[in-house]
């Protein structure tokens, strides 16, 4: 088995695309690479390197797609994919399917009717990246709108069909800064978006369980209970309780074996679910090989079927049934 492999796609844009009618951010940008900073930190990260940065002008959603893509492709179960993004979102009004844009550096709204792909989508996250992607995957919207991701596939059901089994399946999980229809904002006091605030403390240390780390879910709630207004959005299913983002510092040798697989490339059998009971079949057999004698002089004084006394003897039970099913009906023996 090969060594797992984690990848952070992390995109930040402050300025928005063309003739995009939205105030220019501040903090989008140094978000993405203070949370860089964090998940690359040698003592507490937990990735190693494999970062990937689309900031400012070369945020370009063809890049991006293109690189998400790969990615997905190439993706083994053990594989981590932690997508993050900060900026505007557009929502498009020439559609009524509940979908929306992040706004890249080359977002051009006049051709998107006409050419609707010429975008980075959330639909296309979901679709495209995270329900391709082998492993387990993450997402953290810092941006107004993020909601839609959730709740796209409330909408045009028929359409959106295969959006729901992206959002729920037990592999991904998100975190949004807010519902649909509602906006997100910057703190000028922190220098940070509001929701990228509470990650990065969440991140270094301060969601952290009784072993230091801190897991998706972790942080997810963490945020989650910071009393923002409107409150995030979070999906953590098992995958999120289970990945470790980031943990209390320690070597880099320690953090190799904490994000690796146990022994790559040496297979062990499993061990017998039956073996633990081994003592348990035995006493059942003994008491079943006793009661053979007995069950068949039963069976032959009375019209009741003998392989419910026989079950009832082998087990102990103070009641056993039997149920035959024939044709169309079924038949029910009940001894007590």
């Amino acid at each position: 088995m090969a060594p797992s492999k984690r990848w952070a796609v992390l995109i930040g844009v402050d300025q928005c695309g063309r003739d995009v009618q939205l105030p220019p951010l501040r903090f989008a940008e140094s978000d993405a690479l203070a949370l860089r900073d964090v998940l690359l930190d040698q003592e507490v990260g937990s990735f190693d390197g494999a970062v990937k940065m689309f900031l400012g002008a070369e945020a370009t959603w063809r890049e991006i797609k293109v690189f998400l893509r790969d990615l997905a492709l190439q993706s083994e179960p053990s594989d981590v994919l932690f997508v993050y993004f900060a900026g505007h979102t557009l929502v498009p009004q020439w559609t009524d399917q509940l979908d929306a844009y992040l706004v890249t550096a080359d977002l051009d709204p006049a051709v998107l009717a006409h050419e609707p792909d010429n975008g980075l989508r959330m639909s296309f996250l979901k679709r495209d990246i995270f329900d391709a992607f082998a492993g387990a995957s993450f997402l953290v919207l810092d941006c107004c709108h993020a909601g839609i991701y959730a709740d796209a596939d409330r909408r045009n059901a028929k359409v959106l069909q295969s959006y729901a089994e992206a959002v729920d399946r037990p592999r991904h999980n998100a975190l949004l800064a807010c519902p649909s229809g509602s906006v997100t904002r910057e703190s000028v006091e922190n220098g940070h978006g509001t929701l990228t605030y509470h990650v990065l403390r969440a991140l270094r240390g301060e969601a952290g369980d009784e072993a230091g780390q801190v897991s998706f879910a972790q942080m997810a709630t963490y945020v989650a209970r910071q009393g923002m207004d409107p409150p995030p959005v979070h999906t953590a299913h098992v995958y999120g309780a289970t990945t470790v983002l980031t943990h209390r510092p320690m070597s880099r040798h320690d953090r190799q074996v904490l994000n690796s697989p146990a022994n790559p490339g040496i297979a062990r059998p499993c061990l017998n679910p039956l073996e633990d009971q081994t003592s348990s079949i035995r006493q059942l057999l003994d008491r079943l090989f006793r009661a053979d004698t007995r069950w068949a002089h039963q069976s032959h004084q009375g019209k009741r079927d003998g392989r419910v006394d026989l079950i009832r003897y082998a087990l102990d039970a103070e009641s056993a049934a039997v149920v035959e099913f024939t044709g169309r009906s079924f038949g029910l023996e009940v001894l007590t």
